[in-house]
């Protein structure tokens, strides 16, 4: 627990936060786009399997989302994202770019 401390568990609520509504977003709007296809492709007919897979749709697509706010939560839980800022700020105050 050198890195972040225990305080430092709680270094990335924000972007989890700022992550979950558009992450929740995207999952339904896969789940519920894709559901009309495939019952279209069973003759109109509801199987189980159909739900599976739009679920399944819309899992992928809400990883794209999920993901990469993960990534931010941890570096941010372990410090390191805190020095990506400090590089940045002093690559852009920099004389030399």
């Amino acid at each position: 627990m050198k890195a972040g401390g225990f305080s430092g568990v709680y270094n990335g609520v924000l972007a989890t936060a700022l992550g979950a509504a558009p992450g929740a977003a995207m999952f339904f709007s896969a789940y519920e786009g894709m559901k009309p296809r495939l019952q279209a492709l069973n003759g109109g007919k509801e199987h189980p399997l159909q739900h599976s897979f739009a679920a399944s749709c819309g899992e992928v697509a809400a990883c794209l989302v999920r993901v990469p706010t993960a990534v931010v939560t941890q570096r941010m839980q372990v410090g390191q994202y805190q020095r990506y800022l400090v590089r940045a700020r002093v690559r852009l105050s920099s004389p030399w770019g």
